[in-house]
């Protein structure tokens, strides 16, 4: 269930809007435009106010790990630390990502009961490989994600712009950039949190320990929400059962306008068949030429392809994929390859295989493109 489902309820929009704000600078800026009885009980803290440790614990078992993250948690603030096990069998042990929140605004922040950092509401909802240029309140923010881990800085010192920030995490310039303004940045901000899991919830917010939580508060944020979404779904669907009720009577009354209906779905089925024909010409004549077949039959596998040139009949794809065997045997099953082969030896490179394919096509899908 996702956390838009739940505000389909007045009362639950309600308190979200309400409640929901943007802590950056010592500030607290409602989220929604239209709250107006603001009371922030969630925080979304800015990228500048946390800290994010990567580190890796070697040949280590679960229990030892706990022990040792739970040693560390004692000399922590009243800001408790979000953090994030995996297991890493190369290793045979564990990576973990702890969130640090800073103790500059310890106060101010402990005042709430939830804090979600601003980039673990992006890492949960942004698709893999794609790169933002975010206008927020606390800078300009720049943010991409990959298979492993997900990378941001603001603007400045060293990493200047965009075209810095690029080559600081190794991505290709011609990388498309997704930029929001700052004035459609809390919009862009809401929209991903209400399409967050609920389940995933706890895994990106921590619970302040100043608040004293009570039991039955804990039980009230999911038994509210609940008992309202069971409410709402009891009520659709009594008013779905009473619609298709009044429909059938209408249409039993009306059995002239029930012919008419009839009449219009035969003759929408005709025409449905004159579409099928239709795209059934379109497909036996293909609108692109072979070249770009292979090439986007190498993408389909999830290739990265770095270079592509076409010479003499033979066509060269250069990049990396998860997996090289897999992207060959897709682009050797296409009618007009005629053979395809690795140009040199597979190499691994941070969980993915970089390579070179020489592929030859049939002398009469030899006239392609080159670029």
């Amino acid at each position: 269930m996702k956390i838009n489902q739940l505000t389909k309820s007045s009362l639950l929009k309600k308190q979200l809007m309400n409640g929901l704000g943007y802590f950056a600078n010592g500030n607290v800026t409602p989220l929604y435009e239209s709250s107006n009885n603001f009371k922030p009980w969630l925080l979304i803290v800015a990228r500048k106010h946390y800290s994010i440790q990567y580190k890796s614990y070697p040949a280590l078992s679960l229990a030892e790990l706990k022990s040792l993250l739970k040693i560390n948690q004692q000399h922590q603030s009243d800001l408790k630390s979000l953090i994030e096990v995996t297991i890493n069998k190369e290793i045979d042990g564990f990576d973990v990502k702890t969130i640090t929140f800073n103790n500059e605004y310890v106060e101010q922040l402990s005042k709430a009961w939830l804090l979600i950092p601003e980039t673990e509401v992006l890492n949960q909802q942004l698709a893999d490989k794609q790169l933002y240029e975010l206008h927020t309140p606390a800078g300009l923010l720049f943010y991409s994600q990959s298979d492993f881990a997900s990378h941001s800085a603001y603007c400045g010192g060293l990493i200047h712009n965009i075209t810095t920030y690029k080559h600081s995490i190794g991505v290709a310039d011609n990388v498309t950039v997704n930029k929001i303004s700052q004035q459609h940045y809390f919009n862009f901000l809401a929209e991903q949190l209400n399409a967050l899991n609920l389940a995933n919830l706890p895994k990106i917010a921590t619970i302040n320990k100043k608040n004293k939580i009570t039991s039955w508060q804990l039980h009230a944020l999911y038994w509210g929400p609940l008992l309202s979404i069971t409410l709402f779904l009891a009520v659709a669907a009594g008013w779905q059962w009473f619609s298709i009720n009044q429909t059938e009577q209408l249409i039993a009354s009306q059995s002239e306008n029930a012919n008419q209906l009839l009449s219009q779905k035969q003759q929408l089925d005709q025409l449905n068949s004159k579409v099928v024909l239709f795209n059934q010409h379109i497909a036996k004549h293909p609108s692109v030429l072979s070249d770009w077949e292979v090439v986007n039959s190498a993408l389909s596998t999830g290739m990265i392809i770095n270079r592509f040139s076409f010479r003499q009949g033979q066509l060269t794809l250069s990049g990396e994929s998860a997996n090289a065997n897999a992207t060959i045997s897709e682009i050797s099953k296409l009618p007009q390859v005629k053979s395809a082969i690795f140009a040199s030896g597979v190499r691994k490179y941070r969980g993915s295989e970089r390579f070179e394919i020489e592929i030859i096509l049939n002398s009469t899908n030899s006239n392609g493109a080159s670029g």
